[in-house]
C-alpha cells in the first residue's frame, strides 16, 4: 500500500495573472510565449519558466497529484512571488483559501505577504485568522536583505505568534547577481547557493533562541546544506561553530525538502544522514516540468530507508508542521 505523502514543493498561480503577465512585469522584463510554456526574460537573462495552465487547472494537478500518489500539495506561487505586490498577495491567497475550501484533503495554502510592503503584517494576520491558511511563504531576499537579517524579525515575531511554519524558496537570482551573467545554467546553480546561505544565516541568527515557535521549510535541502555541516560546525578561534540541523536546538524547527528530482541516491544518502531523517520532507517542484512529482516519488521511494523513515520523509514530518490546521 503506497505511503501516505504530502507535497510541500508545489507551486501555483491565478490564472488571471498567467493571462496577463505582461502586466505585471517590471521595466527590463519580458515574456516569451512558446505554446504553453512561458519564459520570463530579465534583459537577456532567462529568470523564469512557467509550464502554462498547468500553474492554474485544478483538474491537471489533482488528476498529476494521483499518478504519484501524491495526496496532499501545499501551494505557493514559487519564483512568481518576486513580483507580487500586497494587492496581489490578497488575490493570490483568496484564490488559495478557495482552492483549499474547495478540496479540503488535497490543497493547503500559504499566505503570500510581500514583508515590507504596508500592509504585510496584516495580511499575514487576514491569510491565516480569516482565510483559514496554514503557512507563510518566503523567499531567501527581498530589497536586498536576506532572511536573517533584523529587519524581518517584526514580520517573525507575528508568525511565531500565529503559530504556522515559514515555507522558504529561493529567488529569480542572487541579490549579487554578477554570478549568473556568464551562463544561463548558473542562474539554477546560483538559486542553491543562496537557499544555503539564507538557511545557515537563520541558524547563526540566534532568532531560534528568540522565537522559540519560529519553523522553517526551506526548499530543495537548502541547496547543499547537507554537504558543509561538518565545516559549519567547526568552531574559529573563539567562536563556536554553528550546529548541525540534528542538534536538538532545531528539533521540530527546520525542515528540508527534496525536490527537484535531480538528486542522486547518494546525496539523498548524506542528506538523510547530515540533516536528519526527521528534518527531511517530500518535494517534486511541480508543475515546473510536468514529470517533476512522478520522479520525486521514484527518488523517494529508492532512499536507503526503512518504512518507518520513508513515512516521515513523505508524511510524518510534514504533518507535524501543518497539523495545526491540516484536518
Amino acid at each position: 500500500m503506497p505511503v501516505s505523502t504530502i507535497d510541500v514543493h508545489h507551486h501555483w498561480m491565478p490564472k488571471e495573472h498567467f493571462d496577463n503577465l505582461e502586466r505585471y512585469l517590471h521595466p527590463g522584463e519580458r515574456a516569451v510565449r512558446d505554446g504553453e510554456i512561458v519564459r520570463i526574460y530579465r534583459g537577456e537573462t532567462m529568470v523564469f519558466a512557467l509550464n502554462g495552465p498547468a500553474h492554474y487547472l485544478t483538474e491537471r494537478r489533482l488528476r498529476d497529484m494521483d499518478a504519484a500518489n501524491v495526496d496532499m500539495a501545499v501551494l505557493s506561487t514559487g519564483l512568481w512571488h518576486e513580483w507580487a505586490t500586497i494587492e496581489m498577495a490578497r488575490a493570490i491567497n483568496n484564490g488559495l483559501a478557495d482552492l483549499q475550501r474547495e478540496h479540503p484533503n488535497r490543497i493547503v495554502g500559504l499566505v503570500h505577504a510581500p514583508a515590507f510592503e504596508e500592509g504585510a503584517i496584516e495580511e499575514l494576520e487576514r491569510g491565516i485568522k480569516e482565510l483559514d491558511l496554514r503557512g507563510v511563504y518566503m523567499q531567501v531576499h527581498s530589497q536586498g536583505w536576506y532572511l536573517h537579517e533584523k529587519e524581518y524579525y517584526p514580520f517573525y515575531r507575528k508568525v511565531a505568534e500565529l503559530g504556522v511554519p515559514i515555507v522558504v524558496h529561493g529567488n529569480t537570482l542572487p541579490a549579487d547577481s554578477r554570478l549568473c551573467a556568464h551562463h544561463e545554467s548558473l542562474v539554477g546553480f546560483a538559486r542553491t547557493l543562496d537557499l544555503s546561505v539564507a538557511a545557515v544565516g537563520l541558524m547563526a541568527s540566534g532568532i531560534f533562541e528568540e522565537l522559540p515557535n519560529l519553523r522553517f521549510v526551506f526548499a530543495q535541502f537548502a541547496g547543499g546544506l547537507f554537504a558543509h555541516t561538518g565545516r559549519l560546525a567547526e568552531a574559529r578561534g573563539n567562536r563556536p561553530g554553528i550546529p548541525p540541523p540534528t542538534s536538538p536546538l532545531f528539533a521540530g524547527r527546520l525542515l528540508f525538502d527534496t525536490a527537484p528530482a535531480n538528486w542522486g541516491q547518494n546525496e539523498v544518502t548524506c542528506a538523510i544522514e547530515n540533516l536528519g531523517v526527521d528534518h527531511i520532507v517530500f518535494g517534486s517542484d511541480y508543475p515546473i516540468r510536468p514529470d517533476l512529482m512522478l520522479r520525486a516519488r521514484r527518488l523517494v521511494d529508492g532512499m536507503r530507508t526503512t518504512s518507518v523513515e520513508r513515512e516521515k520523509v513523505c508524511c510524518g514530518n510534514a504533518m507535524s508542521y501543518f497539523t495545526r490546521r491540516v484536518k
